[in-house]
């Protein structure tokens, strides 16, 4: 078929219009993350509280998330999203864009130049990132909600050959919300190692962890063995949960609490030993005398990397018309090693013993130097030597001689 030049133009008008008003008829893509409930996960994260998998959601392209050193490749994000969503892209970064006086972590840390995205296990594309790019890089998609996964491929290294860490300061799921969640703000639930969420831990699993023979409210199987009083479980890491279980072992007006790490799993492992704290917990009616006490605790950070657990053990005696409270904390590390006690609870004490140590060895070395002095100057009396006035009395002049250094005194009195 052939068509005059002007009929061909015609169509080709047409076309073009047909296409610029399909365009303007096609919903704009928002941010999924916060336009509907999703689920965020990362592979892994570096031990540092500054570099947290959150930065991957919160609008900010000076905060990062870092895998755990070492996990180049093979590093992902993954987000579950709900199914009646459109998704039109993934857009992120190649790296941690922020820019320091110290430098520039952008090229100083690793950037990502290739992924591959995938939906429910099934790849979708590889996209080449550039490595030159500090924005939000999109990656084409048209795909309905589910599970996707953007896996590292191939990374660049930085300028410092000893960061080795997959960064990026943030990522968008653009596309089209369905009804799920719609008019309302959401913040991702952000999750280490799975999509899925980690095992919680019942009480019975935590009683199980610490005392393997435990039966019915006690902690072993004999009649005799300890009556478990109560039981909490306390979220602490993705990994860890804590567990402190009371006990009644030395009759009423005794409780014993073990505190322990216990790691996440379907069979709970216990890491280290428990640590045990013993409470006086008694009531004199006829008295009006109590006897209480309680355990809590408290995630506590050590350092910018590590958060640790803070231990208060707090005893209370009542009487009429006064109350004592007495409450000891310690701080504890919490690792594969279980609960250690952290030094740094005892550097006060580590301070005051050095302080006292370092006073007592200058007095000692001022009056070892005095007593050598004046063992030499017992056989120069009648010598002359040169001085300086060092103090002015009205009982006399105070002289420091010049080659020694000894001190001496000159009554007003001998003075012509």
């Amino acid at each position: 078929m052939r068509f005059l030049p002007w009929t061909y133009g015609l169509l080709s008008g047409l076309c073009a219009l047909a296409g610029v008003t399909a365009a303007q008829d096609a919903p704009a893509g928002v941010n999924l993350l916060r336009a509907v409930p999703t689920t965020l996960a990362v592979s892994s994260t570096v031990a540092n509280a500054n570099l947290l998998p959150e930065h991957l959601v919160d609008g900010k392209l000076s905060t990062a998330w870092n895998s755990k050193t070492g996990e180049l490749v093979d590093a992902w994000i993954a987000v579950r999203l709900p199914s009646d969503v459109r998704v039109q892209a993934i857009r992120l970064t190649a790296g941690f864009v922020q820019q320091k006086k110290t430098g520039d972590l952008f090229t100083m840390n690793p950037r990502i130049r290739r992924v591959r995205v995938s939906r429910a296990g099934k790849t979708l594309v590889e996209h080449t990132l550039d490595i030159e790019n500090r924005g939000l890089q999109a990656i084409p998609l048209d795909q309905p909600g589910g599970d996707f996964e953007v896996r590292v491929l191939e990374v660049v290294p930085g300028s410092k050959p000893h960061w080795r860490e997959t960064c990026v300061s943030e990522i968008e799921v653009i596309g089209i919300p369905g009804a799920t969640g719609q008019g309302k703000k959401h913040t991702p639930d952000v999750r280490i190692g799975s999509l899925d969420a980690p095992p919680t831990l019942t009480k019975e699993q935590c009683v199980r962890a610490l005392f393997p023979q435990a039966k019915g409210a006690r902690t072993g199987p004999d009649k005799t063995d300890p009556v478990i009083t109560e039981v909490l479980v306390l979220p602490f890491r993705p990994d860890v949960v804590l567990c402190s279980i009371g006990q009644a072992e030395k009759g009423p007006d005794t409780t014993t609490m073990s505190v322990a790490a216990v790691q996440r799993a379907p069979k709970p492992k216990l890491l280290g030993q428990p640590l045990h704290l013993e409470l006086r917990t008694h009531a004199s009616p006829g008295a009006c005398v109590t006897h209480d006490a309680g355990v809590t605790l408290e995630p506590f950070p050590l350092t910018r990397q590590e958060i640790g657990l803070l231990v208060h053990a707090r005893q209370q005696h009542e009487q009429p018309g006064t109350t004592d409270t007495t409450t000891r904390s310690t701080l504890h590390r919490v690792g594969s090693d279980g609960l250690t006690e952290n030094e740094a609870v005892k550097l006060s004490g580590i301070g005051q013993h050095i302080s006292a140590t370092e006073r007592r060895a200058m007095l000692a070395e001022r009056e070892t130097a005095d007593r050598l002095l004046a063992q030499f100057l017992a056989t120069k009396i009648g010598a002359q030597f040169e001085g300086r006035i060092s103090g002015v009395t009205r009982s006399g002049l105070f002289i420091r001689l010049l080659e020694t250094g000894a001190d001496g005194f000159i009554p007003a009195s001998t003075l012509g």
